[in-house]
């Protein structure tokens, strides 16, 4: 494919590795002009689905990596709909047990997993695994511990990192009308699960990373199917820690997110709003300074 432009021939994964290290880091423009123009095109080629999952083996750069998933998710984003059920379920398989394992290596690469599953997710729910969030806090709380923390809190934060994402791509990605009522469905079910999961953690967080992960993540789910009671009862929860330093900001990104509800205007809400203003009121100078 590209004839003429240097990587003429099959499709190999050193022909791939070739042109990232030269898009990445050869000093001749034009390398870097020919490297690119072979990747981009690359990713609609057929081949790319078999070097994108052996770009995505541990002992490859990070470069190499994210040029994986990058073909992944065009492959994902534009050819869903010509993938068997068996195939969807499989890639989803999979994608969740290269995301977990990307914890461990690389929070960008790790971030960009998340940001694929959740599409992923949107888009094959239920069909590529029943209920999903139990499948992704299960797989979460086997990833192997690295840190000091003890081995709950690190996969506790790991797995609200990827539920503030996928939030977040909830929130933020068009979802068509076909897919609606059945993403609905699963995400509202799991948004229940996650909020619930968020207000016990707040209640009595095990560390600081994991108060602003729950912090951040419980923020990302507030506008999607809406739970004004749940989401003030969290925000309440916010107020002990915006004090904090480095809690401030996650802090009144939940107490904004919540105000900013429909419920907030409702007048069976007055009460818990005149208790959130008192709060904000309390501690208007921090809160001012964040926000």
């Amino acid at each position: 494919m590209n004839e003429g432009t240097g990587y003429e021939g099959v499709n190999t994964l050193d022909t791939a590795l070739s042109a990232i290290h030269s898009l990445y880091f050869d000093n001749n423009s034009d390398r870097k002009a020919t490297a690119n123009e072979w990747l981009t095109a690359f990713v609609e080629d057929e081949a790319s689905w078999e070097t994108a999952w052996e770009l995505l083996d541990d002992h490859h750069p990070t470069e190499a990596r994210f040029y994986g998933v990058t073909i992944l998710e065009y492959k994902i984003g534009r050819q869903w709909g010509g993938l068997s059920e068996d195939v969807r379920q499989s890639l989803c398989s999979s994608l969740l047990e290269k995301t977990t394992g990307a914890y461990l290596q690389n929070e960008a690469l790790f971030n960009k997993f998340c940001t694929i599953l959740a599409l992923l997710l949107i888009k094959g729910v239920p069909d590529v695994m029943e209920d999903f969030e139990d499948s992704v806090f299960s797989s979460f709380k086997a990833i192997p511990n690295t840190e000091s923390e003890d081995d709950d809190t690190f996969s506790e934060i790991a797995t609200l990192k990827f539920f503030k994402v996928l939030g977040e791509e909830l929130r933020d990605r068009f979802i068509t009308a076909k897919r609606k009522k059945a993403v609905d469905t699963e995400m509202q079910r799991a948004k229940s699960k996650v909020m619930e999961w968020c207000l016990q953690s707040i209640e009595n967080p095990q560390s600081e990373a994991v108060a602003e992960a729950v912090l951040d993540c419980a923020a990302a789910w507030t506008f999607s199917y809406q739970d004004f009671e749940m989401s003030l009862r969290l925000a309440a929860h916010a107020f002990s820690h915006i004090e904090h330093q480095a809690l401030c900001s996650s802090a009144c990104k939940l107490i904004s997110e919540t105000i900013s509800l429909d419920g907030a205007f409702n007048v069976t809400s007055i009460e818990e709003m005149t208790q959130l203003g008192s709060q904000i009121l309390q501690t208007r100078t921090v809160f001012d300074a964040a926000v």
